[in-house]
């Protein structure tokens, strides 16, 4: 059976669960053009967080040290989320999802970044997105980033 026939036979019996799949999806995608649209802000504000975390963790008197460790997390972090940009999207799963993240850092300190960057960027008041749009990116980045630590 054709994606084109199994989609017209659920628009046909379940119009309105349909229209808000079609609905989710197009949040997805604004959700995401916000990540792409907001880089540069989004990994300030990531830079800014982990430059007292990272130095009160290490306590290092080296910053030639402190720096390369600094690049290399927020690289990593930079990359995952333009990765699962890339999957919202397209509405799709994404197919790696362990191993994003070097063993530098314990997950929790991860969690604790991601954590922050819903709770302080993502909400409709911060980033400018619908109530749905935001519910769509930190569900995507609950389930593909932080669950996957």
């Amino acid at each position: 059976m054709s994606l084109d026939y199994r989609l017209a036979y659920a628009e046909q019996h379940f119009p309105e669960e349909v229209k808000e799949i079609r609905a989710d999806i197009e949040d997805c995608k604004i959700a995401a053009d916000w990540i792409d649209n907001n880089l540069v802000e989004i990994m300030q504000f990531f830079d800014k967080e982990t430059k007292f975390s990272i130095a009160s963790a290490f306590l290092l008197n080296r910053e030639e040290e402190f720096n390369f460790i600094k690049r290399n997390l927020l690289t990593e972090i930079e990359t995952a989320l333009v990765n699962r940009a890339m999957y919202m999207k397209e509405g799709l799963t994404p197919t790696l999802t362990r191993c994003m993240f070097s063993s530098d850092f314990d997950k929790e300190y991860y969690h604790y970044l991601f954590e922050s960057f819903l709770l302080k960027l993502v909400p409709p008041s911060k980033s400018g997105l619908t109530n749905n749009q935001a519910n769509q990116l930190a569900s995507y980045i609950n389930r593909f980033v932080i669950d996957q630590l």
